[in-house]
């Protein structure tokens, strides 16, 4: 028998196992000991690589395929050979490490295809999606052949490229939606046309060569056999029509039967892959490739419960455990010393270098007809030549079967090239594309400016599910009528990942806000409440990274003219604990959305234990100390208390009437507070449901004691953030126990663990530059920097430029005393910050 360029190696029969170190026997010279140990190490040294490429924006394809090279002949192999060829990967090793490679390959493809949805999918896409997509495609096959062809003509014959065109078209055409989407999210262009033009041009890429790449490589002749290729057509034709007509109607019946998530049993995700498993045993019996089985199996699959947990149940376990063996198994076969032996070498890079230019140039091209700028349009297309595991692959397949003509070095040739692409896709983000910046409306918006009875326009964020009950509560404490309507937006913020489960769903989503059935539980959720008449619900979904989430926040609330923003706290109590789990991120977010919202922001705070708070809020109490964020308050709670059933409680926390001290530089500062009183009792006079008190407070621990025996009556604290300079003596002793700067001295006091509030909604009103300073005159007031622990100073919270803010002349109390109130075409008081 003759063996030509194959490796022999022979196995004991009873090496499978091992009798363990205390019988004298290496565990890794027996099978499954050794198997273990490659698994562990390779996995483990692939979430190293991807945490240390992270932040240079490559994706975790990349970072196993540099994890693989390294344990290759090029590195460990080339400085260690020993180590490598004896102990971690022998020959008898690397056979038992191909098993795993390929089950994970299988299963790979297998989500691959059942993530992909054509009918909705096409339906959704843009007309220039499938343009730039159709480019991208056709782009590489059109122009491998002329240009292979010329410089072939141009080199002397020494140095002719011996692979084939097809393939060098090929090696251009594959795109990899979740290495693109994970460019996109790490370079923070989610929210822009780019990134969504991307994605959604990535996913047609996908849906359109998915099938022809396939009858390519069925349609190559083997050698000796030339009616080899038409016997797989034919088997391959009959395979999916089995799938369309005798799998897909089993599947649809398990489904009718598995509506929910909860109705999935083990049975039916075992069934599932096993089918996956099947189909690709069906495809390589017939000569195709093993992945097309797998993948038409899941492109098959509907979108229902059913495929979702399949998905959640494989996907982490094939990408961190099975597939991780994939990469490095190549890696040992990339010999980075055997590159530019052969002149040819140098051809191969220049007919690729031809390529990769050209492809960019024509995608730049196809841009330029919906009038994108040259900058982005050529952005466009170095994401889009962006390479993953597709193209992994299709070079080691498509050489490992001799069909492409490479030999070892234009093979690691191939492979460093796909790292590449990668490599310089950071650099070129930066040096091509700039964010532009986003122009806020110059009005200020707040509550207290507010036209009487008219629209108040409320944008409610969400994290996640968990907060959503009780901040629907909070804006559902809001009642609407005809003559004093009320629009709520709920923002739900979905954090963007690169797990290729959420890849399509993120490549549609991306750059659009969607309603109500889009979002799931939080829809549901909005639904179980019964809105009156004046009031309309919007809800919104946005795929974000945490660093762009403040961006969208402040973006949505001037798009959407909000009145006010609530956001929720950071920190909930975990169930049966009076200990808060804490979420330094969304703090992040809530600082960033504090200092340059355009509009009045609340931050709500739920006591009770995540999702617990399921009834409205009708017991209410504002705690009034005076200043703009406490008339900010008193504003959103009269219109809470407009009709019942929300019954208010305001208190009103002054100084003793004997205490000795300066009165502020600005009686216009006494008399806003005074006279925002005077018309909140006004407009409560007659309704049973509304009560004022005043409570004398000399220093902070009499405040304390006033506040806590409202714990057990209130469901519902409001209080301002800031306060004026008169609350000093109040509050003196509180400001050093402050915690949570964002909360401010009461909002901190209300949320600690010595009270038992259920909720707490903390108030910021939108404030101009001049108008704090006036208020607070001479007097420093005591308020806390969000950006530190430490108690500072500060006059001027926005970022927002004094001359664009405009101009109230308020020498003494001329604008107040003749009620000069003036109101915009949008319904905003620009002269009366006292006015409802």
């Amino acid at each position: 028998m003759e063996f030509t360029g194959a490796s022999i190696s022979c196995h004991s029969i009873g090496s499978v196992s091992t009798n363990g170190i205390f019988e004298g026997e290496m565990p890794l010279n027996f099978f499954l000991p050794r198997l273990a140990f490659q698994v562990a190490f390779i996995s483990f040294l692939n979430l190293a690589m991807q945490e240390l490429l992270r932040p240079l924006g490559q994706s975790r394809y990349i970072a196993s395929l540099i994890a693989g090279l390294l344990l290759g002949p090029s590195f460990l192999g080339h400085f260690a050979p020993e180590l490598v060829d004896k102990y971690l990967f022998p020959e008898s090793g690397r056979q038992a490490l191909q098993v795993v490679v390929q089950v994970g390959v299988r299963f790979w493809y297998f989500l691959f295809g059942a993530q992909i949805h054509i009918g909705p999918m096409l339906k959704k896409m843009t007309s220039k999606a499938r343009w730039i997509g159709t480019t991208s495609l056709m782009a590489p096959l059109l122009l491998c052949y002329p240009i292979a062809s010329l410089v072939n003509k141009i080199v002397p014959a020494t140095m002719h490229c011996d692979i084939k065109p097809l393939f060098l078209g090929m090696y251009f055409v594959m795109t990899n939606v979740s290495v693109i989407a994970g460019n996109v999210i790490d370079h923070e262009l989610l929210d822009t046309d780019l990134g969504s033009t991307a994605m959604s041009s990535a996913i047609f890429i996908a849906i359109a060569s998915a099938l022809p790449i396939n009858g390519i490589l069925w349609l190559v002749p083997v050698e000796g056999k030339p009616y080899d290729a038409h016997w797989r057509v034919l088997c391959g034709t009959a395979f999916v029509a089995f799938l369309c007509f005798v799998a897909r109607p089993i599947i649809n019946w398990i489904v009718q039967h598995t509506q929910n998530e909860e109705d999935v049993k083990e049975h039916h995700v075992c069934g599932v892959l096993l089918g996956a498993l099947v189909a690709s045993v069906v495809t390589e019996s017939i000569g195709a490739h093993i992945t097309f089985g797998a993948f038409t199996y899941g492109l098959m699959m509907p979108h229902c419960a059913l495929t979702t947990v399949v998905t959640k149940r494989l996907e982490d376990f094939n990408t961190m455990v099975l597939m991780p063996p994939f990469f490095a198994v190549i890696g040992l076969t990339i010999k980075l010393q055997s590159m530019f032996t052969s002149p040819k070498d140098w051809t191969l890079v220049l007919i690729l270098f031809i390529l990769y230019l050209g492809k960019i140039s024509f995608i730049g091209l196809a841009a330029s007809r919906y009038n994108m700028p040259k900058n982005e349009g050529l952005l466009l297309g170095v994401l889009m030549s962006s390479k993953g595991i597709l193209d992994i692959m299709l070079v080691t397949w498509s050489t490992g079967k001799r069909l492409n003509g490479a030999d070892g070095g234009e093979f690691s040739i191939l492979m460093v090239g796909i790292v590449v692409t990668n490599l310089i896709i950071g650099p070129t983000v930066s040096f091509l594309y700039k964010r532009p910046t986003l122009q806020l409306h110059r009005g200020c918006r707040s509550i207290q400016e507010l036209k009487p009875n008219s629209e108040l326009r409320i944008l409610s964020c969400v994290y996640d599910h968990e907060t959503v009950p009780a901040l629907i509560n909070v804006v559902h404490a809001t009642p609407g009528t005809k003559m004093s309507p009320v629009n709520i937006s709920i923002l739900h913020l979905v954090h963007a990942t690169t797990r290729d489960s959420t890849m399509q769903q993120q490549s549609f989503e991306t750059g659009g806000f969607f309603r109500g059935h889009d979002s799931g539980s939080v829809a549901e959720a909005m639904k179980m409440h019964k809105w009156t008449n004046g009031t309309t619900t919007n809800l919104q979904t946005k795929l974000s990274s945490y660093s762009t989430m403040p961006e969208h926040i402040v973006h949505a609330a001037e798009s959407g003219r909000a009145t006010i923003t609530i956001i929720p706290f950071h920190m909930r109590r975990v169930v049966g604990s009076h200990i808060g789990v804490s979420n330094d991120t969304v703090r992040n977010i809530n600082v960033t959305v504090l200092e340059k919202a355009p509009c009045s922001v609340g931050v709500f705070v739920d006591l009770a234990c995540a999702g617990a708070t399921t009834k409205p809020f009708q017991n209410v109490v504002v705690l009034y100390f005076g200043g703009h964020d406490d008339r900010e308050t008193l504003s959103y709670a009269s219109r809470m208390a407009e009709q019942e059933p929300t019954r208010l409680t305001v208190v009103r926390f002054l100084p003793p009437p004997d205490a000795a001290s300066t009165p502020p530089p600005y009686s216009s500062f006494v008399n806003e507070d005074d006279l925002c009183i005077h018309r909140f009792r006004s407009m409560a006079e007659g309704k049973l449901w509304i009560t004022y008190t005043e409570k004398f407070v000399s220093c902070g621990a009499d405040m304390v004691t006033a506040v806590q025996g409202m714990n057990k009556i209130h469901d519902l604290f409001m209080v301002g953030r800031r306060h004026g300079p008169a609350t000093a003596r109040m509050l003196s002793g509180l400001e050093a126990w402050s915690e949570y700067p964002e909360l401010g001295t009461v909002g901190d006091l209300l949320v600690s663990p010595d009270f038992s509030a259920q909720a707490v909604l903390v108030m910021q009103q939108h404030t101009w530059a001049e108008d704090y300073e006036v208020e607070l005159g001479d007097g420093r007031e005591s308020v806390h920097d969000l950006h530190s622990q430490e108690q500072g100073y500060r006059y001027v919270l926005h970022d927002q430029s004094k001359d664009s803010a405009p101009l109230r002349h308020r020498a003494h109390n001329s604008a107040i005393a003749h009620n000069e109130v003036q109101f915009d075409e949008f319904g905003w008081n620009w002269n009366l910050r006292a006015g409802f």
